[in-house]
Protein backbone atom coordinates (compact mmCIF):
# COMPACT_ATOMS: atom_id res chain seq x y z
CA UNK A 1 0.00 0.00 0.00
CA UNK A 2 1.60 3.22 -1.15
CA UNK A 3 2.63 5.66 1.69
CA UNK A 4 -0.17 8.61 2.57
CA UNK A 5 1.24 11.54 1.25
CA UNK A 6 1.49 14.68 3.45
CA UNK A 7 -0.91 18.03 2.58
CA UNK A 8 1.09 20.64 0.79
CA UNK A 9 2.20 23.31 3.12
CA UNK A 10 0.70 26.51 2.51
CA UNK A 11 3.19 29.32 1.33
CA UNK A 12 3.76 31.43 4.65
CA UNK A 13 5.23 35.07 4.36
CA UNK A 14 8.44 33.73 5.82
CA UNK A 15 9.30 31.67 2.45
CA UNK A 16 8.47 34.93 0.91
CA UNK A 17 10.80 37.07 2.91
CA UNK A 18 13.49 34.26 2.64
CA UNK A 19 13.33 33.88 -1.02
CA UNK A 20 13.19 37.85 -1.30
CA UNK A 21 15.94 38.41 0.86
CA UNK A 22 13.89 40.76 3.49
CA UNK A 23 12.68 40.95 6.37
CA UNK A 24 9.32 39.63 7.53
CA UNK A 25 7.85 43.21 8.62
CA UNK A 26 8.95 44.11 4.52
CA UNK A 27 6.85 41.74 3.25
CA UNK A 28 4.29 42.60 5.02
CA UNK A 29 4.17 46.32 4.44
CA UNK A 30 4.78 45.05 0.80
CA UNK A 31 1.87 42.83 0.61
CA UNK A 32 -0.45 45.27 2.46
CA UNK A 33 0.41 48.14 0.34
CA UNK A 34 1.72 50.58 3.30
CA UNK A 35 4.22 52.54 3.38
CA UNK A 36 7.70 51.56 4.80
CA UNK A 37 9.44 49.59 1.52
CA UNK A 38 10.82 50.76 -1.71
CA UNK A 39 8.46 50.61 -4.71
CA UNK A 40 11.27 48.14 -6.07
CA UNK A 41 11.25 45.72 -3.02
CA UNK A 42 7.22 45.80 -3.06
CA UNK A 43 7.32 44.92 -6.66
CA UNK A 44 10.08 41.89 -6.08
CA UNK A 45 7.55 40.77 -2.71
CA UNK A 46 4.69 40.46 -4.91
CA UNK A 47 6.77 38.94 -7.57
CA UNK A 48 7.77 36.30 -5.26
CA UNK A 49 4.31 35.91 -3.32
CA UNK A 50 2.91 35.42 -6.58
CA UNK A 51 5.24 32.58 -7.95
CA UNK A 52 4.86 30.76 -4.75
CA UNK A 53 1.18 30.97 -5.04
CA UNK A 54 0.53 32.81 -1.63
CA UNK A 55 -2.41 34.40 -0.55
CA UNK A 56 -3.40 35.91 2.56
CA UNK A 57 -5.28 33.86 5.45
CA UNK A 58 -8.97 34.77 5.33
CA UNK A 59 -8.73 34.21 8.85
CA UNK A 60 -6.12 36.89 9.61
CA UNK A 61 -7.82 39.18 7.75
CA UNK A 62 -10.90 38.85 9.76
CA UNK A 63 -8.60 39.31 13.06
CA UNK A 64 -6.74 41.74 12.06
CA UNK A 65 -10.13 43.79 11.08
CA UNK A 66 -9.54 43.68 6.98
CA UNK A 67 -12.60 41.72 6.49
CA UNK A 68 -13.68 38.10 5.46
CA UNK A 69 -13.77 38.38 2.23
CA UNK A 70 -17.03 36.44 2.30
CA UNK A 71 -20.67 37.44 2.14
CA UNK A 72 -23.32 35.55 4.01
CA UNK A 73 -26.59 33.83 2.98
CA UNK A 74 -29.27 32.09 5.21
CA UNK A 75 -32.48 30.58 4.36
CA UNK A 76 -34.69 29.59 7.18
CA UNK A 77 -36.83 27.12 5.44
CA UNK A 78 -36.94 23.11 4.82
CA UNK A 79 -33.75 22.45 3.10
CA UNK A 80 -36.00 19.59 1.09
CA UNK A 81 -37.72 22.57 -0.67
CA UNK A 82 -35.01 23.84 -2.10
CA UNK A 83 -34.52 21.06 -5.07
CA UNK A 84 -38.52 22.32 -6.21
CA UNK A 85 -38.20 25.42 -5.66
CA UNK A 86 -36.39 27.23 -9.18
CA UNK A 87 -35.90 30.61 -7.54
CA UNK A 88 -33.74 30.12 -4.80
CA UNK A 89 -31.63 28.12 -7.01
CA UNK A 90 -31.21 31.01 -9.35
CA UNK A 91 -30.77 33.47 -6.79
CA UNK A 92 -28.22 32.19 -5.46
CA UNK A 93 -26.02 30.99 -8.83
CA UNK A 94 -26.47 34.80 -9.64
CA UNK A 95 -25.41 35.94 -6.49
CA UNK A 96 -22.21 33.47 -6.59
CA UNK A 97 -21.70 34.59 -10.77
CA UNK A 98 -21.50 38.24 -9.72
CA UNK A 99 -19.08 37.63 -6.22
CA UNK A 100 -16.83 35.23 -8.10
CA UNK A 101 -15.67 38.32 -10.13
CA UNK A 102 -14.87 40.56 -7.58
CA UNK A 103 -13.12 37.45 -5.81
CA UNK A 104 -15.67 37.31 -3.09
CA UNK A 105 -16.89 33.64 -1.24
CA UNK A 106 -20.56 33.23 -0.60
CA UNK A 107 -21.57 31.10 3.14
CA UNK A 108 -24.45 29.80 2.41
CA UNK A 109 -26.52 27.84 5.47
CA UNK A 110 -30.35 26.64 5.80
CA UNK A 111 -31.94 26.57 8.91
CA UNK A 112 -35.16 25.77 10.57
CA UNK A 113 -36.50 29.25 11.07
CA UNK A 114 -36.09 32.65 12.16
CA UNK A 115 -34.60 32.39 15.51
CA UNK A 116 -32.26 29.76 14.16
CA UNK A 117 -30.91 32.34 11.32
CA UNK A 118 -30.97 35.22 13.97
CA UNK A 119 -28.60 32.91 16.02
CA UNK A 120 -26.32 31.79 13.06
CA UNK A 121 -25.83 36.09 12.71
CA UNK A 122 -24.82 36.11 15.90
CA UNK A 123 -22.13 33.66 15.29
CA UNK A 124 -20.57 34.77 12.16
CA UNK A 125 -20.58 38.58 13.90
CA UNK A 126 -18.48 36.79 16.68
CA UNK A 127 -16.58 35.06 14.82
CA UNK A 128 -15.69 37.66 11.78
CA UNK A 129 -17.36 35.19 9.48
CA UNK A 130 -18.42 37.59 6.97
CA UNK A 131 -18.25 41.49 5.98
CA UNK A 132 -22.17 41.64 5.40
CA UNK A 133 -25.21 39.29 4.40
CA UNK A 134 -27.74 38.78 2.44
CA UNK A 135 -31.59 38.90 3.87
CA UNK A 136 -34.35 36.93 1.94
CA UNK A 137 -37.86 36.13 2.57
CA UNK A 138 -38.92 39.72 4.44
CA UNK A 139 -41.31 39.44 7.25
CA UNK A 140 -43.79 41.22 9.15
CA UNK A 141 -42.67 41.66 12.26
CA UNK A 142 -39.32 41.03 11.65
CA UNK A 143 -36.72 40.63 13.96
CA UNK A 144 -33.65 40.47 11.77
CA UNK A 145 -33.50 44.13 10.53
CA UNK A 146 -32.88 45.18 14.08
CA UNK A 147 -30.56 42.55 14.72
CA UNK A 148 -28.28 43.61 12.28
CA UNK A 149 -28.72 47.06 12.92
CA UNK A 150 -27.28 46.31 16.68
CA UNK A 151 -24.51 43.96 15.40
CA UNK A 152 -23.52 46.70 12.90
CA UNK A 153 -23.40 43.80 10.46
CA UNK A 154 -24.01 45.72 6.63
CA UNK A 155 -26.77 43.61 5.20
CA UNK A 156 -29.07 43.71 1.96
CA UNK A 157 -32.41 42.81 2.03
CA UNK A 158 -33.96 40.86 -1.07
CA UNK A 159 -37.61 41.78 -1.72
CA UNK A 160 -40.70 43.43 -0.02
CA UNK A 161 -41.94 46.45 -0.77
CA UNK A 162 -39.58 50.01 -1.52
CA UNK A 163 -41.90 51.83 1.05
CA UNK A 164 -41.13 49.34 3.42
CA UNK A 165 -38.73 50.30 6.67
CA UNK A 166 -35.83 48.24 7.31
CA UNK A 167 -33.92 50.28 9.96
CA UNK A 168 -31.79 51.81 7.05
CA UNK A 169 -30.74 48.41 5.23
CA UNK A 170 -30.31 48.63 1.85
CA UNK A 171 -33.74 46.69 -0.28
CA UNK A 172 -33.47 45.54 -3.56
CA UNK A 173 -37.00 44.87 -4.88
CA UNK A 174 -38.98 43.57 -7.59
CA UNK A 175 -42.55 45.25 -8.32
CA UNK A 176 -44.78 42.91 -7.49
CA UNK A 177 -47.76 44.73 -7.42
CA UNK A 178 -47.52 46.14 -10.61
CA UNK A 179 -46.51 42.64 -11.93
CA UNK A 180 -49.88 41.32 -10.51
CA UNK A 181 -51.53 43.86 -12.24
CA UNK A 182 -50.69 43.66 -15.38
CA UNK A 183 -51.64 40.11 -15.35
CA UNK A 184 -54.95 40.59 -13.79
CA UNK A 185 -55.48 43.01 -16.35
CA UNK A 186 -54.38 40.04 -19.15
CA UNK A 187 -56.55 37.72 -17.86
CA UNK A 188 -59.75 40.21 -17.38
CA UNK A 189 -58.92 41.13 -21.41
CA UNK A 190 -59.12 37.39 -22.37
CA UNK A 191 -62.59 37.34 -20.60
CA UNK A 192 -61.74 35.52 -17.28
CA UNK A 193 -63.89 36.90 -14.16
CA UNK A 194 -63.04 34.21 -11.62
CA UNK A 195 -59.38 34.47 -11.03
CA UNK A 196 -57.96 32.66 -8.14
CA UNK A 197 -54.75 33.91 -5.99
CA UNK A 198 -52.75 31.41 -4.43
CA UNK A 199 -50.89 33.10 -1.79
CA UNK A 200 -47.60 32.05 0.00
CA UNK A 201 -46.88 32.33 3.74
CA UNK A 202 -49.01 34.47 5.39
CA UNK A 203 -46.19 36.46 7.19
CA UNK A 204 -44.19 37.32 4.27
Amino acid sequence: MPAKRSPARRPTMKDIARRAGVSESAVSFALNGRPGVSEVTRERVRRVAEQLGWRPSTAARALSGEGAATVGLVLARPADTLGVDSFFLQLVSGIQEVLAERHLGLLFQVVEDVPDECAVYRRWWAEHRVDGVLVVDPRTDDPRPDLLDELGLPAVVIGGAPDERHSGLSTVWADDAGAMASVVDGLYTLGHRRIVHIAGLSGL
